[in-house]
């Protein structure tokens, strides 16, 4: 009898590890965390059309779909590798979505040419090896239509603390930094490529904490002579558009 190997074992159903990773759920105060980060995000990103045509690949429980739909987006999607994960979106936000589907992302996207405005790849990049992550951003490029945009946040391996990202997940296959992440994207053919930095101004606390992130980054970045990236967050944000 073959025995299925760890890869397998656990993509028959990432949402048992998803539920050890965010205990909150689907609950009230999870999502008010998750929104206290959108706005710093993504909100400035956002198209200002309505209407716009938009997927969030890799869904989870719901909560940025949530947001949109909070923010008054009429037209948004979801798309999960996990098939209880789709289930908890359907059961979280009833019918508000045009499409809740579990699939392969890559797969997905190749059906769908010129289709979106506006596509999100929150904490999901990293679940996928560099060939297949590669795969991935030139079907995104594909399925945006001209002038569209995607989103990606993904763990920062510039930052002290990216290894434990990297590694608290047995799917995660590759660790970005800017550089590489960028890298990625013009590969894939994107020209419009930009880093986005979060907006804290709203909360003076996060701003001194971010400012006191930078400071102990910038001097062992000065210690061990590497030239310094312009993002020590945990996470890398970055659009890239069509």
């Amino acid at each position: 009898m073959r025995h299925k190997s760890i890869k397998e074992n656990t993509e028959i159903d990432y949402s048992e590890h998803f539920n050890v990773l965010n205990p909150g759920g689907t609950n009230e105060s999870t999502y008010l965390a998750c929104r206290y980060y959108y706005e710093a995000e993504v909100k400035a990103l956002l198209p200002e059309d309505k209407s716009a045509k938009i997927v969030d690949i890799g869904s989870g429980y719901g909560h940025l779909l949530r947001y949109l739909k909070e923010l008054g987006y009429l037209h948004i999607g979801a798309v999960d590798s996990s098939e209880k994960l789709i289930q908890e979106v359907k059961s979280y936000l009833g019918s508000g979505l045009d499409f809740a589907c579990r699939a392969d992302a890559i797969q997905f996207l190749c059906q769908l040419p010129t289709r979106f405005d506006f596509i999100t790849l929150f904490d999901v990049l990293e679940h996928f090896t560099l060939e297949d992550a590669k795969k991935l951003a030139r079907a995104v490029r594909e399925s945006l239509k001209d002038g569209g945009r995607v989103v990606i946040r993904t763990p920062n391996m510039a930052n002290i603390l990216g290894m434990y990202s990297r590694y608290m997940d047995l799917t995660h296959y590759h660790g970005y930094t800017e550089l590489s992440l960028r890298q990625l994207l013009r590969e894939a053919g994107f020209s419009t490529i930009e880093l986005h930095f979060p907006d804290w101004s709203s909360y003076p606390e996060r701003v001194k904490n971010q400012q006191e992130n930078i400071e102990i980054h910038k001097k062992l970045f000065r210690l061990h002579d590497r030239v310094e990236p312009k993002c020590f967050d945990k996470n890398i944000i970055m659009w890239a558009r069509k």
